[in-house]
Formats: structure tokens, C-alpha cells, sequence
């Protein structure tokens, strides 16, 4: 974690927000806006006249798998402040058994190495923020509405005690900028029915996709009153500047998410390939295939992880064997996607050499599980010298030349 120089604008934070993450262009602009007021606000602070802008915490909605995670992970690595993860179903309310709130605190204290001037810069990232909904069947909510009272007084600020690593420390939680998100499954069916009763249904056809895209424009027109029906209580709710919608991803999306991004998982398979020296080809008609089976099961882009790791399974079980048999490159079609063909395997004189050499799978394996044990010297009971241990092999170098 490094922080940045100089607060970078909303356009510069979109600009890097988009090196990393395909589509939500509005949940990037206003989550850009929002950050940008927050720190700006906290500078303003620190001047004589002690003024800032006001609270800017959001609330990010949207279904899952379309980047409400990734996109408060990246924006904080922007930021390079410290940031505490944190799952709303671990909290309770203060004084049960459990996590109480203020030990989000003690996460982000000690993301910021226990300086508490810089850990009250940092953010706290609160997922399936939903999960807190009142439950009214049951006595004592401490796990739903417990925890939405005792959100109230951390996000308007007040100060935090906490023991970290033997010291005693005190955050102003008002200098901490919060970002909840959550699916809130059920959430657009209470919209849809308000929208029917003053005409504004959107028409669904019957299809699960139809539905689908429904829910999905039903959540971006959410309201805070729909929140509190949906059993957020009034006074939380009040306490976010702004709701953020997130919506589904395109086809061209996951597409673009599948091979087009530096992190995506077909590229970590090619890599993984590439450290066994044999190319990965994967053709434009096996990467829709790819998307073909995410949209089927409607996880969005978490669910590309699932399916590139089912579709290559068989030939990847093989990989540390295929260089040794000649393989220059692996070729992924629609066919071999949908299970109906094996790959096509190339060998290594039809392939051309790579522009650049990479450590092989052989030196990696070297200190994969730690360094390797050195053997001990033999016991003797004889008053002759014990012989000098053998060293242990050396481990290849990562980049020896021709590797």
C-alpha cells in the first residue's frame, strides 16, 4: 500500500478505473465523484475554518457478479489508503457474542500498521450490506437491525477506542469514508410494485432472461423509500449520500472481461501454459462458447472463473506432460468447450518460438512449498570426524538463458 502524491480527479480515477474493470460507467463516475469530495472535504478540515464537505459514504446495489467488489478493491489500490474488508453477516451487535461493529477498526488500524492518523484515511469496505435487513420474527435482531444501530453513530463519527498490539488507540471514525454494497435480492420486486401502482411497470414478458433484465433496470430506479421497505431502518439509510446501481453485463462485456483485461482468467490460463512452454490458443468461437455457459448459469462475470477452470480441466491435467512429448501449443475450439471434441495439439515446429523467455514451470517448482531442507549430518558414535554433509541441490534460476 503506497499513497498517492496528489488526490487524483474524478476523469483521472475513471480513467484508471477503466485499465482494470469492463462497463459501469455511471457506478464509475459516481463513485469517482465521491471519493474525490470525501478527501478533498478531509483537507478543507484541516484548514482554520474546520469545514469539509459532509459525509460521502454510498451504497453500491447491483446482482452478482458485475464488479461491486472489484471496483471498491481497485479504487482503493487508486488510493493506495488503507482499507478494511469487512462481511456484514460476521458483525453483531456491540455487547453479544460475536464480532461487535467497531472491530472494523481494528482491521483498517492495522492495514495502516497502527498510525492512526493514516488509518482514519482509509476506507471500510462493507460487503452484503442487504444481509443486515430487520428480521421482525425474531426477538432480538443483534445480527440485522442490532447492526444497523450501531452503524448509525460510526458513520456520522464518533470516536472508536481499540487495543492494537499493546497500545491503546482512539479513531474519529467521522474522517473515515465508508462503501456498503450488497445484491438485495427481493429488492426489485418492492420497486416493481410501487411502479405498478402509479403505472410505471416495465412490461416483463415471462422469459428468465426477460426477467432477468428487469430486475436489473428495477434496481437502478430503487428509492430510499423502497430500502426501508425492504428493511433497512429509516435513520441508516438517511446516513448514505448516495445510491450507486451497478447493473448486468452485456455479452460484449464478458467478452472484454474474459480476454480483454490483464487480470482476467483466460489470460492466467495462458500464463500457466506458457510456464510449461506450450501456447494457448483459445478461438473467438471457443470464448463465446465461454460466455455462452456464464449467461446460462447468470453469474455474471464471477461465474468466468468457474467455467474457464471446468472447460481446460482435462487438458490442463496434462499440461506438465505435453512439452515433454513434443507439444508446442494447445488450440481451444467451440467443440472442445461444449465437450464434444479434444483439443487441437500443435507441435513445437509449428509454433513459433516466444518473443520473450519465462521462468518454466521445472524452476518454479523450486520453492513452491518453501526452501528446500538441508540434510542433517549423519550420527556417528565412533570419535572419528562425522563426514561433511552433501549440500542440497541448487534450485535453477528463474531466468537462466534458453529457458
Amino acid at each position: 500500500m503506497v499513497a498517492v502524491a496528489c488526490l487524483p480527479t474524478p476523469p483521472q480515477i475513471v480513467s484508471r478505473l477503466d485499465a482494470e474493470i469492463v462497463g459501469q460507467r455511471n457506478a464509475k463516475r459516481l463513485l469517482a465523484l465521491a471519493v474525490y469530495r470525501h478527501y478533498l472535504g478531509q483537507r478543507l478540515r484541516e484548514l482554520p475554518s474546520g469545514r469539509d464537505l459532509g459525509p460521502q459514504h454510498q451504497l453500491l446495489i447491483g446482482p452478482t457478479g458485475v464488479g461491486k467488489s472489484m471496483l471498491v478493491r481497485v479504487l482503493c489500490e487508486i488510493l493506495g489508503v488503507p482499507t478494511a474488508f469487512t462481511a456484514a453477516t460476521s458483525l453483531v451487535e456491540t455487547g453479544y457474542v460475536g464480532a461487535p461493529v467497531e472491530s472494523m477498526f481494528y482491521s483498517l488500524c492495522d492495514r495502516a500498521g497502527g498510525d492512526v492518523a493514516l488509518a482514519e484515511r482509509g476506507i471500510v469496505f462493507l460487503d452484503e450490506f442487504d444481509k443486515l435487513r430487520r428480521a421482525p420474527e425474531v426477538g432480538r435482531d443483534v445480527s440485522g437491525e442490532g447492526v444497523q444501530n450501531g452503524l448509525l453513530t460510526l458513520l456520522d463519527g464518533r470516536p472508536v477506542r481499540l487495543r492494537h498490539r499493546d497500545r491503546e488507540l482512539v479513531i474519529d471514525t467521522s474522517k473515515v469514508l465508508f462503501l456498503c454494497t450488497g445484491a438485495f435480492a427481493g429488492l426489485p420486486a418492492i420497486v416493481r410494485r410501487r411502479l405498478s401502482r402509479h403505472g410505471g411497470g416495465l412490461g416483463f414478458v415471462g422469459s428468465p432472461r426477460a426477467q432477468e433484465r428487469e430486475d436489473d433496470q428495477l434496481l437502478a430506479r430503487a428509492t430510499p423509500e423502497d430500502l426501508i421497505e425492504f428493511g433497512i431502518i429509516p435513520e441508516l439509510v438517511g446516513r448514505f449520500a448516495g445510491i450507486v446501481p451497478l447493473h448486468l453485463l452485456s455479452r460484449a462485456d464478458l467478452e472484454r472481461v474474459l480476454a480483454g483485461i490483464e487480470g482476467s482468467p483466460l489470460r492466467a490460463k495462458q500464463r500457466l501454459f506458457e510456464v510449461h512452454g506450450v501456447r494457448l490458443e483459445v478461438s473467438p468461437d471457443a470464448r463465446r462458447a465461454l460466455v455462452d455457459l456464464v449467461l446460462a448459469q447468470g453469474l455474471g462475470a464471477r461465474g468466468l472463473n468457474r467455467v474457464v477452470a471446468e472447460a481446460f480441466a482435462d487438458v490442463e491435467f496434462q499440461l506438465p506432460g505435453l512439452a515433454e512429448r513434443g507439444v508446442g501449443a494447445v488450440r481451444m475450439t467451440r467443440d472442445v468447450v461444449e465437450k464434444r471434441a479434444q483439443p487441437v495439439l500443435l507441435q513445437r515446429r509449428e509454433v513459433p518460438e516466444p518473443a520473450k523467455p519465462v521462468p518454466s514451470a521445472e524452476q518454479l517448482r523450486w520453492g513452491a512449498l518453501g526452501p528446500p531442507a538441508r540434510p542433517e549430518p549423519p550420527r556417528t558414535r565412533t570419535t572419528r570426524p562425522s563426514p561433511r554433509p552433501r549440500p542440497a541441490p541448487e534450485a535453477p534460476t528463474l531466468f537462466e538463458a534458453g529457458s
